[in-house]
């Protein structure tokens, strides 16, 4: 397959990773950034003193001053470790956030009364399991619908026809569908 050709699984031209939105919820990643900077600064740190420490008690260091170069390099690290933590974590969550806002999109079509609604993740994207679900549940929900209209179509027709008894039946089906449909939502 060359770059430009069609994702077998969902019909979607590839994007290039040049073009493609990371950042999708941004608080909710920036938080887990963020707190990921943090541990990773700690964790820095903490893995500095320690070498400095062991510098200490196999007299390589004497407690003299370090070196500014050294001090200097030492922040460097730090800045940059800092800096490759968060462009991760915003990476990594991306593949969560971007999902998770898809699905809460497609939850606001529903609630709009679009039952025709679908999720499409990108091949890379986690919670392929929940897109599955909420796809079968729409598709449940639409068959629902369907057979619902169909019950009130054949009583109109039944109704045009002069089969009142047959229409009731329809009607009764149909509200009865209904109600089992209230009843989960």
């Amino acid at each position: 397959m060359g770059r430009n050709s069609k994702n077998a699984d969902h019909g979607r031209r590839r994007i290039p990773w040049w073009q493609r939105q990371y950042v999708v919820n941004r608080d909710m990643q920036s938080k887990y950034a963020w707190s990921g900077v943090v541990i990773g600064l700690a964790s820095s740190g903490l893995s500095a003193g320690m070498l400095l420490w062991s510098f200490w008690v196999f007299n390589i260091w004497q407690g003299q001053r370090l070196p500014k170069p050294v001090i200097v390099v030492i922040g460097v690290v730090l800045l940059i470790n800092a800096s490759g933590i968060y462009v991760a974590t915003v990476l990594s969550t991306a593949r969560i956030a971007g999902p998770l806002f898809n699905l809460l999109k497609q939850f606001q079509k529903v609630q709009q009364g679009v039952l025709g609604t679908r999720v499409v993740f990108r091949k890379g994207d986690e919670l392929h399991y929940v897109g599955r679900r909420f796809n079968e549940m729409m598709q449940r929900l639409e068959d629902r619908e369907k057979t619902i209209f169909d019950e009130v179509d054949e009583a109109e027709k039944a109704l045009q026809d002069g089969r009142s008894e047959e229409a009731i039946a329809c009607l009764i089906r149909a509200r009865a569908l209904r109600a089992a449909v209230q009843k989960v939502v």
